[in-house]
């Protein structure tokens, strides 16, 4: 679930300018040796910060279950997904999916 391209360049200025709002300290996004890096972050951990950057450039996503089956939507491109067998498969297409979507701007 990394960032790629023009997404990935806006998403680590956009976290150079925000890290004092995280709770934790991320110091850096690269590894730092410390365990203090965004990329030592879990998955799941990673996906709340892509969240926050895709909400402030006016991109949301949303996941939803419906019995045992999970999708997520994002607007206001108006994407609806399939269906996932995990929250967790959903969560990682969102972000892929938005990441495409941020670079084709």
């Amino acid at each position: 679930m990394e960032l790629t391209g023009k997404c990935k360049v806006d998403f680590e200025k956009w976290y150079e300018l925000n890290i004092s709002e995280f709770i934790f300290p991320l110091t850096t996004i690269e590894y730092s040796g410390d365990g203090l890096g965004f990329k030592d972050l879990s998955t799941k951990m990673k996906y709340g910060v892509y969240v926050d950057f895709f909400d402030s450039v006016g991109r949301y996503i949303s996941l939803n279950q419906y019995d045992e089956s999970f999708w997520f939507d994002i607007e206001p491109a108006g994407f609806d997904s399939n269906y996932f067998d995990s929250r967790q498969e959903a969560r990682i297409s969102a972000i892929k999916e938005s990441n495409k979507i941020h670079n084709k701007i």
